[in-house]
Formats: C-alpha cells, sequence, structure tokens
C-alpha cells in the first residue's frame, strides 16, 4: 500500500472516529437534558408523597386500593408481566426495545407506593425510567441496536445520577451490573456525559445530592481491616438473606395467589398488619429517616435491619412499584451502626461499611459501590470502604436481586457461561 493510502486510511479513520464523538456528544447532552428534566419532577413528587404520608400515616389503611390500582395500570396498559429492572437488564444485554409507556407507568406507580406507605425506594425506578427513555430516543433517531443499548445505559445513568446526585456511580452502576464480570465500556463516555448533565439540570431544579457524614476515619490498620472485613461479611450474609428472602416472596405469591389482584391485595394486608402490630410506619418508605439515624448515632429499634428487609421483600415482590437500591442501603446502615460499636468503631463509620457492603452483596458490583462510597463519604474513607466493597462482593456469592443478572465468570474468575455476542 501506497504511502498516499495509507495517509488516506488514517484521515478516514479519525474523521469517522471524530464523528463519532460528536454524534455521542449531542445524544448524551440531549438524553441528559430529558433526564434532568424528568429526574426532578419524580424526585419532587416522591417527596412530597412522602410528606403526605409522614404527616397522615392513617393513608396506609389505603394501600390495599393503591396496590390494586397499580395493578390496574399495568394491565390496562398491557404491561402486566413488566419484570420491573430485570426487565430493563435482558433488553440491554438481548438488544431488545422497551415500551415508552413504562416510563410514566413507573413514575405514577412508585409515588402511589410512596404515598400510601409501601417500603420501596427510587433509584430501581430511575433505572427503569432511564432505560425507557434511552431506548424511546434510539428508536426516534433510528439507532442501530448496538447504539440502542448503549443508549438505554445512558439513560438508566441519567435517571440514577438526576435522582441521587451521584454521577460516577451512576454510569459505573449501569454498566457493571448487567453481566457480572463484563463492562459495558462503549457506554463510559456518553453514559458520564449524561449522567453529568442530568445531575447539573436537577440540581438547578431543586434536587439535593445525598450525602453523608461519617466524622473522623480510624487509622488503617490490620485490626481496622479485620473489623471492616467482620461488617462486611455479615452484610453480605444479610444480601444473601434478602436476596432469598425476595425470590421466596415472589414464589410464593405467584403459587399461592395466580391473580395479580388477589396477590398485591395479601402483600398489603400483609404490610398492614406487621405496621400495626409494631406501631410504628418508621419502616415504611425509602428507609431515609432510618439512614439519617443510623450516620447520626441514635439508638436503633432492635432489629432495624432486618424489619426493613422484610417490609421491602414483601413491597417489591407482590405488586408495588418502586427500587430496592435506597432500602438496601438502610438496611446495610442499620445493620453497620449496630455492630460497628461491638467492635469499638463510631456508628456513623459502621454505617458506612455496611451501607456499601449491603450495596454491593445485592447488586453485584463492586467498583460502583466503591465509588458510591466515595461520592457519598468523601476520599477519606477510600481504604476501609475498598476493603468492605471487596470482602462483601466475595462473600455474598452468586446472589442477586435481580434474577436476570448474568455471571459471565465466577468471583474466582472461572468461566460460568460464554459472553453474550456483540
Amino acid at each position: 500500500m501506497s504511502l498516499h493510502s495509507r495517509i488516506g486510511g488514517h484521515a478516514g479513520r479519525f474523521f469517522r472516529y471524530c464523528g463519532s464523538i460528536l454524534k455521542w456528544t449531542a445524544l448524551a447532552a440531549l438524553l441528559g437534558l430529558l433526564c434532568g428534566a424528568v429526574g426532578a419532577g419524580f424526585w419532587h413528587l416522591l417527596h412530597f408523597a412522602a410528606a403526605q404520608f409522614s404527616a397522615r400515616p392513617k393513608l396506609i389503611f389505603l394501600l390495599p386500593a393503591a396496590g390494586a390500582l397499580i395493578v390496574l395500570f399495568y394491565r390496562l396498559l398491557r404491561l402486566e408481566n413488566n419484570k420491573g429492572t430485570n426487565e430493563i437488564i435482558d433488553a440491554v444485554r438481548d438488544e431488545k426495545q422497551l415500551s415508552p409507556l413504562i416510563a410514566p407507568l413507573i413514575f405514577i406507580s412508585t409515588a402511589i407506593t410512596h404515598l400510601f406507605g409501601g417500603s420501596a425506594g427510587k433509584e430501581g425506578a430511575a433505572l427503569q425510567m432511564g432505560g425507557a427513555i434511552g431506548s424511546w430516543l434510539s428508536r426516534l433517531f433510528r439507532l442501530s441496536a448496538d447504539d440502542g443499548r448503549v443508549m438505554m445505559l445512558c439513560g438508566m445513568a441519567g435517571l440514577f445520577a438526576a435522582v441521587f446526585g451521584t454521577p460516577v456511580t451512576a454510569v459505573i452502576f449501569v454498566i457493571e451490573f448487567v453481566c457480572v464480570g463484563i463492562l459495558y465500556d462503549a457506554a463510559l463516555f456518553p453514559g458520564l456525559l449524561t449522567a453529568l448533565t442530568a445531575a447539573y439540570i436537577s440540581g438547578k431544579l431543586g434536587v439535593h445530592a445525598t450525602a453523608y457524614a461519617i466524622g473522623a476515619i480510624p487509622n488503617l490498620s490490620p485490626l481496622l481491616v479485620l473489623k471492616v472485613g467482620l461488617i462486611a461479611f455479615a452484610a453480605a450474609l444479610v444480601s444473601i438473606l434478602f436476596c432469598l428472602l425476595s425470590e421466596g416472596v415472589a414464589h410464593a405469591g405467584r403459587r399461592l395467589f395466580p391473580n395479580p389482584f388477589l396477590r398485591v391485595l395479601a402483600g398489603s394486608l400483609l404490610l398492614l398488619g406487621l405496621t400495626l402490630a409494631l406501631g410504628t410506619t418508621a419502616y415504611s418508605g425509602t428507609g431515609s429517616e432510618l439512614i439519617d439515624a443510623a450516620f447520626a448515632g441514635s439508638a436503633l429499634p432492635a432489629g432495624a435491619f432486618a424489619l426493613k428487609l422484610c417490609f421491602t421483600a414483601i413491597t417489591m415482590n407482590t405488586g408495588f412499584k418502586g427500587g430496592e437500591i435506597v432500602p438496601s442501603f438502610c438496611i446495610g446502615a442499620t445493620l453497620g451502626c449496630t455492630l460497628a460499636p461491638l467492635l469499638g468503631l463510631s456508628p456513623a463509620f459502621g454505617a458506612a461499611i455496611g451501607l456499601v457492603s449491603l450495596f454491593c452483596g445485592v447488586t453485584n458490583a463492586p467498583v460502583a459501590s466503591l465509588i458510591l462510597g466515595v461520592e457519598l463519604f468523601g476520599g477519606r474513607a477510600f481504604l476501609p470502604l475498598a476493603v468492605a466493597c471487596f470482602a462483601s462482593y466475595i462473600f455474598s456469592g452468586s446472589h442477586s436481586l435481580y434474577t436476570s443478572q448474568h455471571f459471565i465468570y465466577s468471583k474466582f474468575g472461572k468461566s460460568v457461561m460464554p459472553p453474550p455476542e456483540k
């Protein structure tokens, strides 16, 4: 090949590469604007719903009617077989299209769940909305299947960042948790741009980024590593329990109550009965008040982490909508806060270790969990957080809250199944 031909070939590849960068910059900016605006509206609506429930806790007596309304909405829109976040995972991995109706439906259904006292979060719902918006834009611009996959991942990152204010965690999480052992790194650049744009827009629209103060960080030592490892080990065991209980509730619900209306009625009555028996609505909603109490070092009810786990498993597997991410933060933070004083550590530091460990255990996303810890607690705790995340990742085995999550490689490097075709 002549020098002229080689130069022409390199020039052509360079201009195509620049064109791709410009294309994804434009798409990511547009998607970020949409996700930021939708995320801000979602955040404000859920805060309104939570405030209404806090002021009127007797709304929980309407939980059965609320659950029936959610099931009715999904049936009317022919999405009653929707699998929630698992649906998004399947769509990304198998390059499927998502119904654009998922976004408004999960938006409204999550607000109803929060208004009437269901134990659910918002980030899982944000993943579903973002994936649906990304899928819709990919169809609008007639993108290829590969580009459509990237758009769904970017949308998930954008909505997550918009409602929680952790853009780097958002993009790493969505490229890490779909398939354990594979990173969809094609979404790194557009995903980060989408997440940063969405977080900026939602911030301008009044959304406050989440952050916690954990006080002094103990000096790293072999003894501290052991203590952190013990909390992470406990969190990993609790994460396994959370996953197994969630699967058990879902399986039992389908077997005992094939009719989704009866299933959500049974779930809501069980939640109502537990709430009345305990005499508190502390385990309703996201659990943010319990998280705040854990980081403040306040006294927590005995077994708070176990009760929140049960409430969330019932809520999320009998027909209500939302997400498990913030409830998993609550379970981990309350567990860590309880264990830390027994090991001579501050409750706030233990809550931080428990939070990232539990999140890692139920999602199998150690890198995202570590970055989450840095974005929430600051870089001073990087090394203890790393110990916690990687220990929890190993000890939690192959369990996951997301049954569609595939393990391409085991946690010790052995191939479990072939990677998906690109």
